[in-house]
């Protein structure tokens, strides 16, 4: 997958995590996921931060999120109010179990 360039989605990157982009925006979700993925594998080597990956459903479920957006008769304000990370990406720590990625608890 080609790096996506810093210009190319700068507003992306500065959006505020709880806040979806505007119906009416330019940048789909699944922009914004590739754009996450691409920097992920770009700093991933150097900080050794990720255990597992799941970027295959990611992108399936950001194509998911496009899909209801572009076809909702809610108004932003309602999908925000129903679902408030609707669309936004996120990493989990390896000690919380999450359904078909690998689950590393700490031991004490």
């Amino acid at each position: 997958m080609k790096s996506a360039s810093a210009g190319t989605f700068e507003s992306v990157f500065s959006l505020q995590l709880n806040k979806m982009p505007p119906l009416n925006s330019q940048v789909t979700s699944e922009e914004v996921v590739k754009a996450y993925i691409s920097r992920i594998r770009d700093v991933n080597p150097q900080l050794n931060s990720m255990v597992d990956s799941r970027f295959e459903a990611a992108l399936l479920d950001a194509r998911y999120v496009d899909r209801v957006v572009q076809t909702t008769n809610k108004s932003e304000e309602e999908i925000a109010k129903e679902k408030p990370f609707f669309g936004v990406p996120l990493s989990v720590k390896g000690s919380i179990a999450i359904k078909g990625t690998k689950f590393l608890p700490s031991v004490t």
